[in-house]
């Protein structure tokens, strides 16, 4: 038995609601509407984060593969003391996964195992750059680093569990 608070002109009061029953056919739960709803709900988020992912990874190798080795080294602390050649390749790292995370939506087939693929390096790349701003103490850009490898590991699952890759 629930209770509900249900507003009314004069002071709120439990009111019970009965238990909801099986529908008429016996079966109880979501219809194939709503289950269709909620994958197309699940597609929609998927796509999204993404998206977000792609839009950070290309803004943030655009910065490294256009810039100069001075203003990289006020942006990131962590390229004052690394070759500028390293900066730039770590950049083109980031656009490929950029491009490779958005796969699906130009390659009917193979598209998944590539997105799969970019974000297994994006969640690689992230950890890395998260374990260099601890070991230099920048806690705000090891937060960004935590964050960006949840959402790609999001991404990850979301996919492997909608259809799994095969080799």
């Amino acid at each position: 038995m629930t209770f509900v608070y249900r507003l009314t002109p004069s002071p709120v009061r439990l009111v019970r609601r009965p238990k909801k029953s099986p529908s008429a056919d016996g079966a109880a739960g979501p219809t194939p509407a709503a289950h269709r709803l909620r994958a197309f709900y699940l597609h929609m988020a998927l796509w999204t984060v993404q998206a977000w992912l792609a839009m950070f990874f290309v803004g943030a190798a655009y910065a490294k593969l256009t810039q100069p080795q001075e203003l990289l080294g006020l942006l990131l602390g962590w390229s004052q003391g690394v070759d500028h050649d390293i900066v730039r390749a770590v950049g083109m790292i980031e656009l490929a996964l950029a491009l490779g995370v958005l796969a699906p939506l130009v390659a009917w087939r193979g598209g998944g195992q590539v997105m799969a693929f970019s974000a297994i390096g994006m969640i690689g790349l992230t950890a890395f750059a998260l374990a260099l701003h601890l070991s230099r103490l920048e806690l705000g850009f090891a937060t960004l680093n935590l964050c960006l490898a949840s959402l790609a590991l999001a991404v990850l699952v979301g996919w492997l569990r909608k259809a799994p890759v095969t080799l």
